[in-house]
């Protein structure tokens, strides 16, 4: 059975607010366009924050079970992409580039619908009201409510959503487990490079203190100098090294004729803000124009001012828009360490600060390849690489397992509607 998807609303769709940049910082949090391309299910996530007047409140906070599309989006793929809002500790409004669609929990399960949205029958019905602009491509609420969608029984809804939310909090699981490995390996870079932590408990006559949390073995802790230079602030016998000692720019064009429809495609909404995790990609069936080859274990760094906190390591062979920078590692022993410099805050804000044009200011090699990393030895570098390579290493393990699981889980849904697989089928082999 087939329903128009408006008849399942419990209110018109709505566009989020319009907050400009000098106000936010305080206030409630607010839904933006890089949480909707990072998280199809949105709980209790960071956000920026925007001051909400009682009657912006009284019509844009989200409820749980809202459905929240992208209105816009610059590449083709991300237009449509539909997350949902499953709760925070507090009140959660929404920015203008974002449609909330709020459905009738009398009458559907929202999170049916969200599956739907995700998998292939979702999009390409999505595909058919996708409008294509100079620079950008969207949708529109009102073509949205007008689309025609399967409406199964609310039980068998509701039974559907269930056992796919299996396959969503095991991937929901990992991801968390990449974040808390991320965590670490930022720490230990932070603590060597940035804050210089055994140097200066070594100038304290302290033993400095390892990455396990024991005290640092002896072979590691003769790689750090005992002080720091009182004229440099640097450890002493340590120099700055340009980022172009560690990698080289990729510079591999790909036409349009040379690309394979199954070529994994990254585009600038498939990366994550300030993480060393690439999970998302889309085939490259649609690409039109040239694009930039990366392989296994490069580095792809946005270079639009928007998007230079968006920073990943390759986990497969593919191909990505041009409006990505594309590192590969100069030896296999500075694969991490750079890494970890490349998504550095202080590396994004060198980006944005070289970084030249007006309406859409962008970063180049040059801007990037002259930033200043404090590293000490070769050997300190080996030793970074070596201790976190079993960290990313599992974070790659993460990632490959959630992408079966994803296309496992979208390519169940269409099967479940069609009775040619029972829940139950579907329960047991989970």
């Amino acid at each position: 059975m087939l329903v128009e998807f408006s008849k399942l609303f419990a209110e018109p769709t709505r566009n989020g607010l319009t907050k400009p940049k000098r106000v936010r910082g305080q206030g409630y949090k607010m839904v933006n366009m890089g949480e909707i391309f990072a998280h199809d299910r949105i709980c209790g996530i960071p956000m920026d924050r925007v001051p909400l007047t009682e009657k912006e409140k009284e019509v844009n906070l989200l409820n749980i079970g809202d459905l929240l599309f992208a209105r816009q989006s610059l590449v083709l793929e991300g237009a449509g992409k539909c997350s949902i809002f499953l709760g925070d500790d507090e009140d959660v409004c929404f920015e203008s580039h974002i449609i909330r669609c709020r459905l009738d929990a009398e009458l559907c399960d929202p999170r049916y619908y969200f599956y739907l949205f995700q998998c292939k029958l979702g999009r390409d019905l999505i595909w058919t009201i996708t409008e294509q602009g100079a620079g950008a491509s969207g949708i529109r609420g009102s073509d949205l409510a007008k689309l025609e969608l399967p409406r199964p029984n609310i039980g068998i809804q509701r039974k559907i959503a269930d056992t796919l939310d299996f396959f969503s909090d095991k991937i929901a699981l990992n991801q968390q487990m990449n974040e808390t490995l991320e965590g670490i390996a930022r720490a230990i870079f932070k603590d060597w490079f940035v804050d210089f932590g055994p140097v200066r408990a070594k100038e304290r006559g302290e033993h400095p203190i390892g990455p396990d949390g024991e005290p640092m073995s002896d072979d590691l802790l003769a790689l750090f100098p005992d002080r720091l230079n009182p004229d440099t602030g640097l450890p002493e016998g340590w120099a700055e090294q340009p980022f172009s000692d560690f990698v080289d720019l990729r510079r591999e064009t790909v036409q349009p004729g040379a690309v394979e429809a199954h070529d994994p495609y990254i585009g600038l909404e498939h990366m994550p803000r300030q993480s060393i995790a690439l999970h998302e990609w889309e085939g490259a069936d649609k690409v039109t124009s040239n694009k930039s080859r990366f392989y296994i274990g490069d580095i792809l760094f946005g270079k639009l001012r928007p998007y230079f906190h968006k920073v990943g390591r390759a986990v497969v062979d593919g191909i990505c828009s041009t409006d990505i920078m594309v590192f590969a590692p100069k030896a296999e022993q500075y694969a991490e360490f750079s890494l970890i410099c490349a998504s550095n805050a202080d590396f994004v804000t060198h980006a944005n600060q070289a970084s030249t044009g007006t309406r859409m200011p962008r970063a180049n090699w040059q801007n990037v390849s002259e930033f200043q990393i404090t590293c000490g030895s070769e050997e300190l570098v080996n030793a970074y690489s070596n201790l976190t390579t079993g960290t990313i290493t599992k974070i790659a393990a993460n990632i490959a397992e959630n992408k079966t699981l994803a296309k496992l889980r979208d390519t169940l849904l269409p099967k479940l509607m069609s009775g040619k697989v029972s829940v139950d089928e579907i329960r047991e082999i989970a």
